[in-house]
C-alpha cells in the first residue's frame, strides 16, 4: 500500500484561519467536517495552483494522498487537472466512504479512511514511469522530458503519454511542481542565501526562482509564511 498510497492524515483547528495548501501533483481523497454541519468528502485531481481554505475553531479534515499514478485509479481513466468531486458526487465514485463519514469522531474517520484505502487493488503503475517518479525527485525536479526519455529508454513521446495517463498532468508540470517544493524547502531552512538556494534548485538565477515559486505557491520566496506545511517527500 505505501507505493500507492503516501499519507493519511487529520487536523483540527484550534483557532479561526486560513491555510493554503500548494500543489503537488497528487489526487487526494478528503472528507471536511466543520462544527455544526455533516462531513463532506471531496476527492480531488492533480492540482496545479495554490488555494486557500479557510476555517473556524474546531473544524476538521481527514485526508488521503495517493502516490502519483494512483489517481488514474480513483478517476478511472486519466486524472483531471484542477477538478474536484464533493457530497454525493465524491460518494458515488467511492461508495465505500459512507462507512467513514458515519464515524463519530475525527480519529475514528481517520483510522476509518485509511482501513478503507488498504482494501483498494489498486494497480501498479508501470514500472518505468515509478522509476522516472523517483529519479526526479531525487533530482530535484530537474530532470527534462529527454533526460526520462533517456533514462527509460523510451521516446519523449512515450514519457508524456504516460505521465497524462496516469498522473493527468505534462511530464514537464510535474518537475516544475517538484522544483517548486524544493526551492520552498531550501529557502524555509534558510541553509543558504537565495542566489545560492536558486542555483542548488536548478533555475537559471534567484529572478527565475521567484517567478517560479510565486508562480504555483502564491507567495514571494521572501514572504513563505512560517506555517507553511509540505508533504513529507518534497519537505
Amino acid at each position: 500500500m505505501a507505493r500507492r498510497v503516501e499519507a493519511v492524515w487529520s487536523f483540527r483547528a484550534d483557532a479561526p484561519g486560513d491555510a493554503r495548501v500548494l500543489p503537488d501533483g497528487r489526487c487526494d481523497v478528503l472528507i471536511r467536517w466543520d462544527v455544526g454541519r455533516d462531513p463532506v468528502p471531496v476527492i480531488t485531481g492533480p492540482a496545479t495552483a495554490a488555494f486557500d481554505v479557510a476555517f473556524d475553531t474546531g473544524d476538521s479534515w481527514v485526508g488521503l494522498r495517493l502516490r502519483p499514478g494512483a489517481g488514474r485509479w480513483l478517476w478511472q481513466g486519466p486524472p483531471p487537472v484542477d477538478a474536484a468531486l464533493r457530497g454525493p458526487e465524491a460518494v458515488a465514485r467511492l461508495p465505500a466512504l459512507s462507512t467513514v463519514l458515519c464515524q463519530p469522531d475525527l480519529s475514528k474517520m481517520a483510522t476509518s479512511l485509511g482501513q478503507l484505502a488498504a482494501t483498494w487493488d489498486i494497480p501498479p503503475v508501470p514500472a518505468v514511469l515509478d522509476a522516472m517518479f523517483d529519479a526526479q525527485h531525487v533530482a530535484g525536479g530537474r530532470l527534462t522530458v529527454s533526460d526520462l526519455a533517456a533514462l527509460a529508454d523510451v521516446s519523449e513521446r512515450h514519457v508524456s503519454r504516460l505521465f497524462r495517463d496516469w498522473v493527468g498532468l505534462p511530464p514537464k508540470t510535474y518537475a516544475q511542481l517538484v522544483r517548486m517544493h524544493r526551492a520552498v524547502s531550501l529557502l524555509r531552512q534558510q541553509a543558504a542565501a537565495p542566489a545560492v538556494i536558486a542555483q542548488e534548485a536548478g533555475f537559471a538565477d534567484q529572478a527565475h526562482m521567484l517567478r517560479h515559486v510565486k508562480r504555483f505557491s502564491g507567495h514571494a520566496p521572501s514572504r513563505l509564511p512560517d506555517d507553511l506545511t509540505q508533504p513529507g517527500i518534497f519537505a
